[in-house]
């Protein structure tokens, strides 16, 4: 029944490169879902390196921006203190300036009467 040996071997060929085919099919689906696997592993750590690092970042920062709150908080109570002294300062001179006006329209009232008078 055989018509020809090389045929034959041909087949026999054929049947093992078809094998190695599947087989290497197996192969390159194994790699493929490892390759998958891979990288949504590496996404994940990337997302996990990430957020330690902003954490970290947050974790330095806080003090810091804490320090310098509380360092303009006590700028601007200074300022407001001085702001309130100068006012103090103001009102007071400004009532010196009346009473002092004053005064001196009394001392000009009694001299323009003493004028009179003469």
């Amino acid at each position: 029944m055989e018509i020809n040996p090389e045929i034959n071997e041909l087949k026999v060929m054929v049947h093992e490169h078809q094998a190695k085919i599947t087989t290497l099919e197996a192969l390159l689906i194994k790699l493929e879902e490892n390759q998958k696997s891979s990288v949504r592993q590496t996404v994940w750590q990337l997302i996990g390196v990430v957020a330690s690092t902003c954490l970290i970042i947050i974790s330095v920062l806080s003090p810091r921006i804490e320090a310098i709150e509380k360092n303009t908080n006590q700028r601007f109570e200074a300022m407001e203190k001085r702001i309130d002294q100068s006012e103090r300062n103001m009102d007071r001179r400004f009532e010196d300036f009346k009473k002092d006006q004053d005064k001196r329209f009394e001392d000009f009232k009694q001299e323009i009467r003493s004028l009179l008078k003469k």
